[in-house]
């Protein structure tokens, strides 16, 4: 009689039930986490690894990975309280997402040599706020991006701050970028907005290169090599603050408004190297060894900027033609201009070192002041005191946004006051879609059936070459009721 031998189904038997049994106890150490599932962190705490400690490559691995929220505006998915040590590696890595989400409240440090903090790739959406990222590489790269808020960041010890390459409507506001190679390096791109920073590297405070359309406004940058440097067009640049930089700003740029920046103790303050048609205005450059430095440049306008304690004021280099100097302030500098350009023009500027004198008490020199340079310019109407001269040309009423309806021919008459005639012009990326007359009045080129925001900014120049402007924002929208021609 066969008899069948049992025992291989019993050992079989046995050594599954050890292996459950010992995966049971195993499983029973491993930290369990509602936010995400990895073998590298503990309690919110990451260690080192070779691969991104936190990596997202698409849009369902946020729930996958059981971050917080839904990826819509109003509930961003989260990825929040973390401390992630890194060694040779990127840190948090998120690629090829259009949902919404945000990093914050992390500290981040030691990603290694070549590795960021966080790198964004190909993302639309995403806020980084309130994070601590020190002793990396890279603390924060975006590349190739939309639509990205950079906020209330600490930025301590890494050899570069902020990257961005080839992304648009960035938003960089109220960081605290101390003690990195270069802070913020912006390359390609538009609607970069950069507001409220502090900026205080060893080499390069802020370079942003090749951008169309920007906000440069209230930003501190001090001791560094380059304080800031923009090469790009429709800039705005206002109400910042330089100290103690090598070189306090230098610009190749085309269409850009620079205006109430305070430059004190730069070598070099402000630099042009090629740029045209920019308007400086309301400036303050005070002690260093150029004040304004015009080099290859055209059509630039300065006025109402005052220069101070420099070797040089202002140093207007062969090969710049048409720059204006109007109603300038330079005092005290041992060489307060020099003008070896083409078609520069000076007019109604204070001059410290004028000699002349004012017979009829109008305020202005009687005989012209001499420019030093191979120009052999002059200024033919010097003032005598370093006061704003009553030649300027003020706004009656300061243009205020406005609204349009589809299809209505807009028109918006401005008031200004001013020795006349008064040349009026637009500027901005919406310019040519208007114009303006000899009386201030601008009007619509074509009309509009579709809803916008438009930026436009007006001029007004005096016959003394006084310049003001404002900008303001015209709203097209349809908000009125359609109204029968013959009711049925």
């Amino acid at each position: 009689m066969y008899k069948r031998n049992i025992w291989p189904r019993i050992v079989v038997a046995l050594v599954i039930l050890h292996l459950f049994t010992l995966t049971s106890i195993m499983s029973s150490f491993v930290p369990q986490n509602e936010n995400i599932a990895t073998p590298y962190k503990q309690n919110n705490e990451f260690c080192i690894s070779e691969d991104p400690l936190i990596s997202i490559t698409h849009d369902d691995d946020f729930a996958a990975l059981g971050y917080e929220g839904d990826g819509s505006p109003g509930d961003p998915y989260r990825i929040e309280d973390f401390n992630i040590t890194g060694g040779g590696t990127d840190l948090i890595y998120i690629s090829h997402t259009r949902k919404h989400f945000i990093i914050q409240n992390c500290t981040l440090h030691q990603s290694g040599f070549g590795n960021d903090a966080i790198q964004l790739y190909n993302v639309s959406n995403a806020k980084i706020f309130d994070n601590v990222i020190h002793d990396n590489w890279v603390a924060i790269f975006i590349h190739t991006s939309t639509n990205v808020t950079v906020q209330e960041n600490n930025i301590t010890s890494n050899q570069y701050g902020i990257q961005a390459q080839d992304s648009y409507y960035l938003d960089i506001l109220s960081n605290d970028i101390d003690n990195v190679g270069d802070c913020l390096t912006v390359n390609y791109g538009g609607d970069i907005t950069v507001k409220h920073n502090i900026f205080n590297g060893t080499q390069t405070n802020v370079w942003i290169d090749t951008i169309d359309t920007g906000w440069f406004e209230n930003n501190t940058s001090t001791h560094s090599n380059l304080g800031v440097y923009f090469e790009g067009s429709h800039l705005v640049i206002k109400n910042n603050f330089l100290a103690n930089d090598t070189w306090g700003m230098r610009m190749l740029c085309v269409d850009a408004l620079v205006f109430n920046n305070t430059f004190t103790e730069c070598d070099s303050g402000l630099v042009l190297e090629g740029g045209n048609t920019l308007t400086i205005g309301n400036n303050t450059i005070s002690d260093g060894l150029t004040g304004i430095d015009v080099d290859r440049s055209d059509d630039c306008f300065f006025e109402n900027n005052t220069v101070s304690g420099y070797d040089f004021g202002v140093m207007v280099v062969a090969d710049s033609d048409r720059n204006w100097f109007v109603g300038n302030f330079f005092d005290g500098n041992t060489l307060n201009a020099e003008d070896n350009g083409t078609d520069t023009f000076f007019g109604t500027n204070y001059w410290s070192d004028y000699l002349g004198s004012d017979g009829n008490g109008d305020g202005i020199g009687d005989t012209p002041h001499p420019i030093s340079g191979t120009a052999a310019n002059e200024d033919p109407h010097p003032l005598m005191t370093p006061t704003t001269p009553r030649y300027s040309t003020t706004w009656i009423q300061t243009p205020v946004d406005q609204h349009s309806e589809f299809g209505e021919t807009f028109r918006y008459d401005l008031n200004c006051t001013a020795p006349e005639p008064i040349y009026w012009w637009l500027s901005g990326v919406f310019a040519s879609w208007f114009s303006v007359d000899s009386s201030g009045v601008i009007s619509n080129a074509t009309n509009f059936y579709y809803e916008l925001e438009l930026d436009l900014t007006v001029w007004a120049r005096n016959i003394h070459s006084f310049t003001i402007s404002a900008t303001f924002r015209i709203d097209v929208n349809d908000t009125l009721m359609p109204i029968w021609d013959e009711e049925p």
